[in-house]
C-alpha cells in the first residue's frame, strides 16, 4: 500500500498491466501473495476432501470460513502490534512484549514445528518422487527412493548455502501453479469420483472389533 501511495504522490503511477506483469519488486503485493500462497497451501490441503466428507458440505464450508476468519484476525493483530512496537519479525515482537526468555521458547517451538513439517514433506516425497521419475522415463535403479532421496537432499542443501536467496523468489510462481493444479485435481476428482477416500482399501490395525457371535 505504501508503494502505491509513493507512486501516486510522484505523479507517475503504473498501469494495471505494469503492476501485474512488470518486474517483481521486493516486498511488493505480488511477492507477498506468492509467498503467502506457497506457505499456506501445504501438504495438509490433500486432507481437505476427507475433512469435508466427514463434516459434510455445510459444516465443512463453515469450518473453512471460520478458520479463515481467525487467521485474518490473528494476522491483523500481529501486523498492528508489529507496527506499534516497530518489530520487523515475529520473534522481535515477542521479545519486545514478553521478554527474551519467551522469545527463545518461541524460536524453539517454531524449530520443532518446522522440523515436523519437513519430515512430513519428505514422507510425501518418498512416496511420490519414485513414481514421478519412472513416469518421466528415469531408469528404475535411479528412481528408487534409496537413491533419489539422497540426491535430492544434496540438491536442497546446495540451494540453501547462499546467504542471499532473493533471486529464487521468481520460482515462487511454480509453487502457485502447483497449488492451482492440486486444487483443480481435487475438484475434478470430487466431481467425477466423489469426495473422500471411498476408493481406497480400508486400513486395519490388526484388531478384530466385530461383536462376538453368541
Amino acid at each position: 500500500a505504501r508503494m502505491c501511495q509513493k507512486e501516486v504522490a510522484s505523479g507517475n503511477p503504473r498501469t494495471l498491466l505494469q503492476r501485474w506483469f512488470g518486474p517483481m519488486r521486493a516486498g511488493s503485493l505480488r511477492s507477498g501473495l506468492l509467498v503467502l500462497t506457497t506457505t499456506a497451501m501445504g501438504a495438509g490441503v490433500l486432507a481437505l476432501p476427507f475433512a469435508i466428507r466427514e463434516l459434510g458440505w455445510g459444516l465443512g464450508c463453515a469450518a473453512v470460513l471460520g478458520f479463515a476468519a481467525l487467521n485474518v484476525a490473528s494476522l491483523d493483530l500481529l501486523l498492528d502490534a508489529g507496527m506499534r512496537y516497530g518489530a520487523t519479525s515475529y520473534s522481535d515482537l515477542i521479545c519486545t512484549v514478553r521478554g527474551p526468555r519467551t522469545a527463545s521458547m518461541l524460536d524453539l517451538t517454531v524449530s520443532i514445528i518446522t522440523w515436523g513439517a519437513t519430515v512430513a514433506y519428505w514422507v510425501f516425497i518418498k512416496q511420490l518422487l519414485p513414481m514421478l521419475l519412472v513416469t518421466l522415463g528415469v531408469p528404475a535403479w535411479l528412481a528408487r527412493a534409496e537413491v533419489a532421496l539422497p540426491l535430492l537432499a544434496v540438491l536442497v542443501f546446495a540451494i540453501a548455502l547462499p546467504r542471499d536467496i532473493t533471486a529464487m523468489g521468481k520460482f515462487s510462481i511454480l509453487g502457485v501453479c502447483s497449488v492451482m493444479y492440486v486444487c483443480f485435481f481435487l475438484v475434478f476428482s470430487a466431481c467425477t469420483a466423489g469426495v473422500g477416500l471411498g476408493g481406497l482399501p480400508a486400513v486395519s490395525a490388526g484388531l478384530d472389533l466385530s461383536p462376538p457371535v453368541a
